[in-house]
């Protein structure tokens, strides 16, 4: 949604290693990897990696996004129906 409204070339964000679920989403949403972040988290045991994803905007124009908002590449039509009710 950013990318298209705000001209944004770039959308990135880091996440936990051990949050599989979260990498799960974002992938499925078209997010790619770009790099590991080593000991980039403290906790209370020590530190914790984290990976880098981004999605460029030639990624989210090409990954099923719909013209008619700016909901992005939604995963399920109850996602899809969610964004739609904020942007309308």
């Amino acid at each position: 949604m950013y990318l298209k409204t705000l001209g944004y070339h770039r959308l990135w964000f880091d996440v936990l290693l051990s949050n599989q679920r979260a990498q799960a989403l974002y992938r499925s949403e078209g997010f790619v990897v770009e790099g590991r972040l080593r000991d980039g988290w403290k906790t209370a045991s020590g530190y914790e990696d984290m990976l880098l994803m981004s999605m460029l905007a030639h990624e989210y124009q090409t990954s099923g996004s719909s013209e008619s908002s700016d909901c992005g590449p939604l995963s399920n039509d109850r996602n899809r129906q969610i964004c739609q009710h904020f942007y309308a």
